[in-house]
């Protein structure tokens, strides 16, 4: 079994010296031999993301032996479990739950997404000097070869004077495809300054710095709209929808308020304010007192919504704390001593586990709600 064999691998580990353990060349040694010889075996069937192994190479490196022991121990008891409670993302063409160790751990990673096609048999050398072509590439959701438009009308001069609609549209395609830092770069040192001032520049280049998860800056965007612009009332919502997503509500409500009733989207501002005052009313589950529960193993798994783990929990820990039991009744000390280490080992898993488990719900129901927060660019 998996948890087994990971366990095995870590118990060696921690019983080779706390010097073996702080040296990163032991752990590295002790991941290539799992790899080698069991991770082949299961393919990449771990539906979390980082994989279990991995989970535990991290906790190790960034914990310390005991914590990253217990880490991995919580870690195989909920692996593929809850899934509600766990955002989801596509690595490698499959879909996976993500589980960092630590905060940011996975924010340089290159997650990847399903592949777009190339539309087929383009003109992209057509003498046209317009850029009918180029929005009807975006139209039919074709934007990698939108931007290849784009770059061949550069090119060739053709978007003389610099045209709004044709670096907002290419502004647009970037942002389909997820390249957010292309679309800062581009404005940062290669916008016409003609067009760095305007509403929906600024806009698409706030909405880059959200998507990246850069809250102040893309507040700094939204603010250079002057109130006397047409777009105001786009500010203002994407102002309150960043900072509901920052957790600020009193202020994200206040920006809800400024929209104008006449504004076309006034009803998402309406509902934003809805939800952003649902959200701070969230009754949120104690992790201490889900750590406390966990005393009688799974039963804070099961305070906090997680029941298949907490079934896993309490299975594991009786069937570890049974071995042990009968190992010492049968004076087969070495198995008793093995597996009481495997069960003290789930046992405060299951006690740490439950306390994490309860910012894990909160967190999953915060983030619910603000999927009902809505914004829209349109005028």
């Amino acid at each position: 079994m998996k948890f087994l064999q990971i366990l095995c691998l870590f118990n060696l580990l921690y019983f080779s010296g706390n010097k073996a353990i702080a040296q990163d060349e032991a752990i590295k040694d002790l991941y290539k031999f799992y790899q080698d010889y069991i991770s082949d075996t299961r393919g990449s069937s771990c539906p979390m993301y980082p994989s279990c192994s991995k989970y535990s190479i991290s906790s190790f490196q960034n914990h310390g032996a005991l914590i990253g022991w217990f880490n991995t121990a919580d870690r195989l008891m909920r692996c593929g479990h809850e899934h509600s409670y766990y955002p989801m993302s596509i690595v490698g063409n499959q879909a996976k739950l993500l589980d960092p160790v630590v905060v940011g751990e996975l924010d340089s990673l290159k997650l990847g997404r399903p592949s777009k096609r190339f539309g087929k048999n383009l003109e992209f050398f057509r003498q046209k000097n317009d850029t009918t072509f180029f929005l009807s590439l975006i139209n039919e959701g074709l934007y990698e070869s939108a931007i290849t438009e784009y770059q061949r009308m550069k090119h060739f001069g053709e978007s003389q004077p610099p045209s709004l609609i044709l670096e907002y549209n290419y502004y647009s395609s970037l942002a389909a495809l997820g390249e957010y830092e292309k679309i800062i770069y581009d404005f940062e040192f290669k916008l016409n300054p003609e067009l760095k001032t305007h509403p929906l520049i600024l806009l698409e280049v706030g909405e880059s710095w959200y998507h990246l998860n850069n809250y102040p800056e893309a507040l700094t965007y939204a603010s250079k709209i002057p109130a006397s612009s047409s777009f105001s009332n786009n500010a203002k919502l994407f102002g309150g929808y960043v900072l509901a997503h920052q957790d600020n509500y009193d202020e994200a409500i206040n920006k809800f308020n400024q929209v104008d009733t006449e504004y076309a989207y006034y009803d998402f501002a309406s509902q934003n304010t809805r939800v952003v005052e649902d959200i701070a009313k969230l009754k949120k589950k104690s992790p201490a007192l889900a750590g406390a529960l966990g005393i009688i193993p799974g039963a804070g798994y099961l305070y906090t919504g997680h029941r298949t783990t907490a079934i896993s929990s309490l299975l594991l820990n009786s069937l570890f704390a049974y071995a042990t039991y009968t190992s010492f009744k049968t004076e087969n000390y070495g198995m008793g001593i093995l597996t009481g280490v495997f069960s003290a080992s789930f046992y405060i898993g299951n006690i740490t586990g439950g306390a994490k488990s309860a910012h894990r719900y909160n967190q999953a129901k915060k983030d619910q709600l603000k999927r009902k927060l809505m914004y829209s660019t349109n005028k």
